[in-house]
């Protein structure tokens, strides 16, 4: 026995020796990739101090692998093209990689918009055909990863661009790279790292948000929230007990109308179908019981909920949209634990909408009645603010409530950019800033410290970070007016116009008053890859809407200079030009009239004569349609107006 034991206990060393020799490459390093021209910088795992080489070519690079098994090599590469074998060796192994391409590599990364899919955007079902055409790029999709300090790795592979793999991309980085392949007919990597509703702060650097005062109180509210910090890490337990669902009539004397539980309720009663959903790494159930506090049947939902999760009790209420108009409230009884709000969907509303209870509802020890007047729902989705619609409703849902991951400062840096810096790339391509609106204020500071902290993370000097500007969203506003999506798209201007390698694509025509996630992806795409082929790879075409260089006033009214002009400068569509306002000391904005003269547009306003300040497309959705002839909008600003001295004879 002791000779036996002797035997494993050896077998074990050599097994665990054998683990940790294993040569291993980052998820990034893989079948399909493209690497940036030029020298690429390739790495992994193998056993400490041993010496790895990585050829593709005729060209070579060695390494060792230090203390903790890491090995990194810089490896010259040939000029753009491909297919390549790369292969990665020891002594004692060797990997080869096929399908290798060199050429341009960008990031993608962001919030929702940037990571729209291509088959829900508008035209995919003639686009989609063409990309078997465009095996030359290559898409990287980043799993969602959220973490509390940088990360060695990510989750993903590369895939070639076809009709099957193109559908399920980013539509915004599928036409950019579409646009840089046939400009520059060349291979072109693009990698998306992105998480619907994440804040600017999420992607930032934690070293670098804790230099800057600016955002103490921001990085405090969570490094002090216990709680939540508990629920980040290892999950709650979370169960809701419900029973005896039911719409009240706004006529005393009517019957109320029920919500079945399950299988054999009474005819005229709503939904009868329950489901749940948990993600990411989150569990959840339900099941029907017997006894309920009253004696009927009662739906238990219970599991474990995680920072970043998201979980939901739901049922169809009809197969077609119910009439809630003449019904007041729903009310039902509940218990358990955790916080929960309760929701109505509506087909009708645009962008995953929903009706909820404006605060959410912890869930009581003991069986409780709890009651909703119709009227007190608030519309809690992205969609444009609109009223409550009852006759409209389809779903009946309960959402646990939890920590949201993209709201943690650094943590989707930490998860999904860090492990990314390792990879040689020529930029970023950035659609962000919905989640930031509320804070549009300290956004132009945030951002240019995200970007600083990137390219010190990257170590490749000032690499090119293209800013999707917002687009124009929710209702159109009659009156001149102050405006957060306003606010947030002068922060992205400023932040272009004074950081370094910095652009601005300007999509204020492209958005959808009733959509958070308008489908016109491709001019988005489009016009990015106009900004990359003039800003960094210098070709010589027009990439740019105008934008302003001075703003002065004489003899009462605006004379505003712009650059970027192309062909001239012309209003969009015929009519006169649209969307500017002035206003005096007193800073009261009126509308005013603005005409094109040359490369300058003089702006008037008879409520106005002595103007101070003027502003351009300054509302959530403005009117507007000042364009250089070319095609491009000029930028939504605003600013202070200097005297001018007209010019002598």
């Amino acid at each position: 026995m002791i000779k036996n034991a002797a035997f494993l206990a050896v077998a074990l060393v050599l097994a665990a020796t054998q683990a940790q020799a294993k040569l291993k490459l980052p998820a990034l390093i893989g079948d399909h990739m493209v690497l940036q021209k030029g020298k690429a910088n390739l790495w992994g795992w193998a056993q400490p101090g041993e010496a790895v080489t990585v050829a593709l070519g005729h060209n070579a690079a060695a390494a060792t692998a230090d203390a903790g098994g890491e090995w990194k090599a810089s490896l010259s590469l040939p000029r753009s093209g491909g297919p390549y074998e790369l292969t990665v060796s020891t002594a004692s192994e060797s990997v080869t990689l096929e399908d290798v391409m060199v050429g341009e590599v960008w990031v993608g990364s962001g919030q929702s918009n940037m990571e729209f899919a291509l088959k829900a955007s508008l035209g995919a079902a003639a686009e989609l055909p063409s990309a078997k055409k465009l095996s030359k790029i290559r898409f990287f999709t980043v799993q969602h990863a959220a973490a509390f300090a940088p990360q060695g790795d990510v989750q993903g592979s590369w895939k070639v661009c076809s009709p099957d793999t193109a559908g399920d991309f980013s539509a915004v980085a599928y036409y950019f790279g579409k646009g840089l392949a046939k400009a520059l007919r060349t291979p072109v990597g693009l990698i998306l790292s992105s998480w619907s509703g994440s804040a600017a702060e999420a992607w930032t650097p934690r070293p670098v948000l804790d230099k800057d005062p600016a955002f103490t109180q921001l990085l405090e509210q969570w490094d002090h929230n216990q709680a939540q910090l508990k629920t980040w890490r290892t999950g709650d337990d979370f169960e809701l007990w419900i029973s005896d669902i039911r719409f009240l009539p706004q006529d005393p004397l009517a019957q109320p109308l029920t919500v079945s539980l399950g299988p054999g309720a009474p005819a005229g009663t709503l939904g009868g179908t329950w489901s749940t959903t948990a993600k990411p790494d989150c569990q959840a159930a339900v099941t029907l019981e017997n006894v309920a506090y009253s004696g009927n049947p009662a739906l238990r939902f219970w599991g474990v909920m995680k920072g970043g999760g998201w979980g939901t009790l739901s049922t169809n209420l009809s197969a077609q949209p119910v009439d809630l108009s003449r019904y007041a409230a729903v009310e039902f009884y509940a218990k358990g634990s955790g916080q929960y709000r309760m929701n109505l969907g509506q087909p009708s509303i645009a962008d995953y909408d929903y009706y909820a209870t404006a605060d959410a509802f912890q869930a009581p020890e003991e069986w409780t009645l709890m009651h909703y007047p119709l009227a007190d729902l608030k519309q809690g989705g992205w969609g444009a603010p609109k009223p409550f619609t009852p006759e409209a409703v389809n779903t009946l849902n309960f959402p646990v409530i939890a920590p949201y991951w993209p709201d943690i400062a650094a943590a989707c840096f930490d998860g999904m950019t860090a492990p990314l810096t390792l990879f040689s790339i020529r930029g970023v391509l950035w659609y962000q800033g919905e989640s930031n609106t509320g804070r549009a204020g300290q956004y132009h500071q945030l951002l240019s410290d995200m970007i600083g902290g990137w390219r010190k993370a990257w170590g490749e000097g000032n690499f090119p970070f293209l800013i999707i500007q917002l687009p124009n969203f929710m209702h159109v506003s009659l009156q001149p007016g102050e405006s957060q999506w306003a606010d947030l798209r002068e922060a992205q201007l400023q932040t272009s116009q004074t950081v370094p390698q910095a652009g601005l694509i300007t999509t204020i025509d492209l958005g959808e008053a009733d959509n958070l996630h308008p489908k016109d992806k491709a001019d988005v795409g489009r016009r990015a890859a106009l900004a990359a082929l003039g800003m960094v790879y210098h070709r010589s075409l027009v990439y740019s809407g105008p934008s302003l260089v001075s703003a002065g006033a004489r003899d009462g009214q605006a004379v505003l200079t712009f650059q970027d002009t192309g062909r001239g400068l012309t209003a969009e569509g015929g009519e006169p030009l649209k969307g500017f306002a002035l206003a005096g000391d007193d800073r009261k904005f009126y509308w005013a009239q603005a005409q094109i003269q040359g490369k300058t547009v003089l702006v008037s306003c008879a409520e106005v004569p002595n103007p101070r300040f003027v502003r351009y497309a300054w509302s959530d959705n403005p009117v507007c349609n000042l364009f250089n002839v070319d095609g491009l909008p000029a930028s939504p600003f605003q600013a202070d107006l200097q005297p001018v001295t007209p010019k002598g004879p």
